[in-house]
């Protein structure tokens, strides 16, 4: 390498280290004007999967096993296409969940035409509940999901469909 060019480098490293100092010197200092300043490190974990604001119905919960003896009912994936491809309850919708977007209107008009008794969702972690809130608040009738979600739909050994199918 040139002289020249090894200075520049060493240039630009001093520059970006200034930068970088300033700017969390000047960090620190708002944060402690602040009347109640922001914690450095987080008292607990950051609840992520809050809903947004538009869900104004509570879908109900229903245990693994009463979700299966229901008669008459339209099943709900909420998990992911990858997963829902793998192994999912035979004869279920796949409509992946994200707390970031609505449910798509087609998946709606669907499972509103499917008229069923009951539409019984599940997903991982907290997906099939706020699945579920979205559908109710939609205006789908009978919308429950599986407060266990599906590991424990796997553990009854549930009716399941590992065709890779198309969601």
């Amino acid at each position: 390498m040139k002289a020249t060019t090894i200075i520049q480098l060493k240039r630009s490293a001093w520059r970006m280290t200034v930068l970088v100092g300033v700017s969390l010197v000047l960090a620190v200092v708002v944060n402690l004007a602040r009347p109640a300043p922001l914690p450095w490190v987080a008292q607990a974990p950051y609840e992520i999967f809050d809903d947004c604001p538009e869900a104004t119905q509570t879908a109900t919960a229903v245990t693994a096993d009463k979700a299966l003896r229901r008669q008459d009912s339209l099943w709900v994936d909420a998990r992911s296409a990858q997963e829902y491809a793998v192994l999912h309850v035979k004869n279920a919708r796949h409509v992946a969940y994200d707390p970031l977007f609505p449910v798509d209107e087609a998946a709606l008009t669907a499972i509103k035409s499917a008229g069923r008794r009951w539409v019984i969702v599940y997903g991982s972690d907290q997906t099939g509940r706020l699945l579920a809130d979205d559908l109710a608040s939609a205006g789908i009738p009978g919308v429950v999901y599986v407060e266990e979600g599906f590991p424990r739909l796997q553990e009854l050994a549930a009716p399941m469909d590992a065709t890779g199918a198309r969601p």
